[in-house]
């Protein structure tokens, strides 16, 4: 994910307003009264394809920085980023056959992004897994943490965002639950399965 964000970004600071300046360059040759006809007609071609270009690049960009596009294994890895330095270390064991559907990769996007930050955040674990299996129809991912747990009948009702996790889970067909314990850290397990 990250390379993809470097390329969307080197694409839209560096190529776009290249090609656009191109195509200023185009506009202010035609409007040369020395110019030949044919020369015009030769420009004005030159215009439509430095223009097709500039809108092919844009799209790109737009498919590079999609979130639809990114594989819930590059979504994992992105939030190692979000953790930063210092914290827990990361560490991914995804197998995933193919993403899920759209709708369903984000709300499991977000379950995962909403556990690892718990878990960075309030767990003071060193090292916080994420391990699964996915495909197009269904999967479990497991995201882990090493760090102080705690008894979930004595935490006030929400804690861990398990709520709005389930929530998710719930709206793709799917199940969140949590098991944790004061000094074993805490495991916190998304599954789904969508009809087809």
């Amino acid at each position: 994910m990250e390379e993809r964000t470097r390329v969307a970004r080197d694409l839209h600071d560096n190529i776009g307003p290249g090609l656009a300046s191109i195509g200023l360059g185009i506009d202010m040759a035609m409007m040369d009264t020395t110019t030949s006809e044919g020369g015009i007609r030769h420009l004005d071609s030159l215009r439509s394809n430095v223009a097709t270009l500039v809108q092919a690049v844009r799209e790109t960009v737009e498919d590079l920085r999609s979130p639809t596009l990114e594989s819930l294994s590059d979504h994992a890895h992105s939030l190692g980023y979000d953790i930063g330095s210092p914290g827990p270390a990361l560490s991914i064991e995804l197998r995933e056959r193919r993403t899920p559907p759209t709708a369903v990769a984000s709300e499991i996007k977000a379950i995962v992004a909403e556990a690892v930050r718990n878990a960075a955040n309030h767990a003071q674990a060193t090292t916080i897994t994420i391990h699964g299996d996915a495909d197009a129809t269904q999967g479990t991912v497991m995201i882990t943490d090493d760090g102080l747990g705690f008894d979930p009948e004595t935490r006030p009702a929400g804690h861990y965002g398990l709520i709005g996790m389930q929530e998710r889970a719930t709206a793709i067909g799917g199940n969140v639950s949590l098991d944790s314990e004061p000094g074993r850290g805490t495991t916190i397990t998304v599954t789904w399965k969508v009809d087809t």
